[in-house]
């Protein structure tokens, strides 16, 4: 008879244990799942902040702009153009630095951007884009924005920024390195 009765309280508890398994064991499977998660998105953060390398878009010779190189202090060479005012329109001096947005071959916008600000207009495709070298790298991203910043800038002749979208983030970093030498700052969709 007391076998029975302790098979009776067991039973009544089996329901307890199981739902406090369950108070333990779905939390964690969550924390799990979350951590994961992060891990993800930082192992993948290049990728998914600039996945327009991904679509390997071809590098393009465009009419009015002059290809140029930019060469990084680490060897990486950037493929980008200038492109100079045309003759006869008003032209202010000095040069303005297109940071371009995600999955766009920079240097399109040249000759438009050169008219309009009566610049020369420069751009480069960062890294893995549009026939630069290298691979996309957030952590490099603003480093590399603020070098052609100071090669653009040697000269000492004014230099205006324009980003556009992921772009604004490499503005900013050149902008800030710019200090009050900075001619103008336009940003354009920021993100």
């Amino acid at each position: 008879h007391s076998s029975s009765a302790f098979h009776s309280r067991l039973c009544k508890l089996t329901p307890m244990r199981s739902l406090a398994r369950k108070t333990v064991l779905v939390p964690l499977a969550g924390a799990a799942i979350y951590l994961a998660l992060c891990a993800y998105l930082y192992a993948e953060q290049d990728s998914l902040a600039l996945p327009g390398a991904s679509l390997g878009l071809p590098a393009q010779e465009r009419p009015g702009v002059e290809t140029l190189w930019i060469t990084l202090p680490d060897g990486t060479r950037l493929r980008g153009g200038r492109a100079a005012p045309p003759a006869g329109e008003r032209a202010t001096g000095g040069s303005v630095i297109y940071y371009g947005g995600n999955a766009e071959d920079a240097t399109a916008i040249l000759p438009a951007l050169a008219r309009a600000t009566g610049r020369a207009a420069v751009a480069y495709n960062y890294r893995g884009f549009a026939g630069s070298e290298g691979e996309p790298s957030l952590e490099r991203f603003e480093e590399d924005a603020v070098e052609v910043y100071r090669q653009v800038s040697r000269n000492g002749s004014p230099v205006a920024i324009v980003g556009r979208s992921v772009g604004t983030g490499a503005a900013l970093a050149a902008a800030a390195a710019a200090g009050e030498e900075l001619a103008h700052l336009s940003l354009v969709s920021p993100y």
